[in-house]
């Protein structure tokens, strides 16, 4: 029987759902890599402030392959808009919302 001994500490990414050995060059690869960089985009995507939703997305034209098909294989990193008449409707609404509580 051989018994295996991992020396040194592992890093693990919520994001990616892996771990790696813990190094400075392997942790910096890794957190710039195109992978780990989508991953964080789509968890983040939801937490992002109104305003600047909206600001960034009339900024870009419309995604015809959303508009479509109702599916991008970009998803959030699309450099085109996604939204529909509705989402901004409500994202102007808050938008509004925290103006006022801005003001305040």
């Amino acid at each position: 029987m051989m018994l295996v001994c991992f020396q040194g500490r592992r890093y693990y990414c919520d994001y990616c759902d892996t771990s790696f050995p813990d190094s400075l060059v392997n942790r910096r690869n890794h957190l710039n890599g195109a992978r780990h960089v989508q991953l964080r985009l789509e968890y983040m995507h939801p937490y992002r402030d109104p305003v600047e939703v909206l600001t960034a997305q009339r900024c870009k034209r419309p995604c015809m392959t959303y508009q479509r098909t109702g599916a991008c294989q970009y998803g959030v990193a699309c450099r085109y808009s996604h939204l529909t008449r509705e989402e901004e409707a409500r994202l102007q609404a808050a938008a509004g919302k925290v103006e006022v509580w801005a003001s305040i």
